[in-house]
């Protein structure tokens, strides 16, 4: 059977008879787009009529024309492989010839996750065979495309974990070599990503490596500062936690020594950017793991002293004093905030009725408190 190799994941390839084609030698989005829905069919058996909808339906008084001129201009690039009938057309539809089998990198990719979990035991040689293959997010050239977007979601949700889990065998197996070119893959993708700061610390700790454990710690901590400017999540007790040899422990107190800095016992008050910034990056760590990240909508109200000002300025301070130094604040109104808060959803009403009871016993119940909440994930952006 012949054979067309396609690469979808960080770029658009295919290969077929000795030669190969790149998304460069032609630089057409909608020939891409045509092409992958050909190899693909991401929307299910649809009409000619239908399709040409979907693509052209924003950019083309005449859809369906348009969609014939694109289906010219696809085969006249793919004759650059031979004569063979690559495109079919019948009873309103095109198809791919299914004699041209299709290796597609992407189904490969979810055929090697699948079977490294077909049992009991985590078979890890095609967890890495998985990684091997990816090279990014789908089709860079079409991110602004649905399916694409939801698409890349899942497969970068994947991606991740798949790196995660080969990171931690590596460092469990002491294969150090593989660890590191883990880690270094995984914070091209996700600088940001606290389990690998962790594994790097635990690795510095387990090697009695105590000066570049601190600064691996100072690293993530100004990373964090700079742009976000919150602390890391992970605590050096969380570490103490998970390290099995106990004899390192003097090691973490060194770290804790170095890198401890004077905390606020208040809650981080933060900008509009800022707050959007962390949501938005919560958002995306609860896409590949759990996550407990809650928004609370908190508005204080008088309707008859009208004083919101007043108001505001007193709720702002309960709401600093009664959550932790890593839940931040968005004050976006006189007497309106917005809080982000790591907190389990069964435990989320005990920290409201704590700010409740404090402004309240503050001020005399002045005004009326109202709250809002929601998961991280429904968090829109």
């Amino acid at each position: 059977m012949k054979i067309m190799h396609v690469k979808l994941m960080g770029t658009f390839e295919m290969s077929y008879n000795g030669k190969t084609i790149n998304y460069n030698d032609f630089s057409s989005s909608k020939i891409t787009e045509l092409l992958v829905y050909l190899f693909k069919q991401p929307f299910g058996d649809i009409n000619n009529q239908d399709l040409a909808q979907i693509m052209f339906k924003d950019v083309s008084h005449d859809p369906l024309n348009a969609l014939k001129s694109l289906v010219y201009r696809v085969r006249t690039l793919l004759k650059q492989f031979g004569d063979d009938n690559f495109i079919i057309s019948s009873k309103g539809h095109y198809y791919w010839n299914k004699n041209i089998y299709l290796d597609i990198d992407l189904d490969q990719f979810e055929q090697y996750c699948t079977l490294a979990k077909q049992d009991e035991k985590i078979d890890y040689h095609y967890y890495e065979r998985a990684v091997a293959l990816y090279n990014g997010r789908l089709l860079p050239m079409l991110a602004d495309v649905l399916w694409v977007k939801l698409e890349n979601t899942e497969l970068e949700a994947k991606g991740l974990q798949v790196m995660k889990e080969l990171m931690i065998s590596y460092y469990e197996e002491h294969l150090d070599e593989q660890f590191d070119e883990m880690v270094r893959k995984i914070l091209a993708y996700d600088n940001y990503n606290e389990d690998v700061y962790t594994y790097i610390i635990k690795k510095h700790i387990r090697e009695n490596n105590i000066e570049l454990a601190q600064r691996t710690y100072k690293k993530l901590e100004t990373l964090f500062h700079k742009d976000l400017g919150i602390d890391p999540h992970f605590t050096v007790d969380e570490l103490r936690v998970s390290i099995k040899h106990q004899e390192n422990n003097h090691c973490l107190e060194e770290i804790i020594s170095s890198c401890k800095q004077h905390k606020s016992n208040q809650a981080f008050e933060c900008s509009s950017d800022e707050f959007m910034q962390l949501c938005a990056l919560e958002k995306r760590r609860a896409k590949r793991e759990k996550s407990d990240y809650h928004i609370v909508d908190i508005v204080v109200k008088d309707e008859k002293t009208k004083n919101n000002y007043q108001l505001g300025v007193e709720l702002k301070k309960t709401i600093l004093n009664n959550l932790r130094e890593y839940d931040c604040v968005l004050q976006y109104d006189q007497n309106k905030f917005m809080v982000l808060i790591d907190c389990r959803w069964e435990y989320l009403k005990r920290v409201i009725d704590r700010i409740k009871n404090h402004y309240y016993v503050s001020n005399g119940y002045d005004g009326k408190l109202y709250f809002q909440g929601m998961n991280i994930r429904e968090y829109i952006y």
